[in-house]
């Protein structure tokens, strides 16, 4: 069995891990470590998305103005 991963990380915090699972013994080529780095910033970039949606709801449900926000969340996603 051959396992790889790549923890996920927000301000300083592991929040969890991305990880690869083979049944087969193997070596991870260089390649496929930066891939799955690659993939591991997705997930970040999607969880901050999220999060940043979410904060986006509930300030309009305060009465405020957090579009701008909002928009910058959407923009970081489109560039995954």
């Amino acid at each position: 069995m051959a396992y790889a991963g790549v923890p996920l990380m927000h301000g300083g915090q592991a929040l969890g891990t991305l990880c690869v699972i083979d049944v087969e013994p193997r070596a991870w080529s260089d390649d496929e470590i930066e891939t799955l780095k690659d993939l591991a910033a997705c997930v970040m970039r999607e969880i901050e998305l999220r999060h940043a949606a979410a904060g986006s709801r509930g300030a309009r449900a305060r009465g405020g103005d957090a579009a701008a926000l909002g928009m910058s969340a959407i923009t970081t996603h489109l560039f995954c």
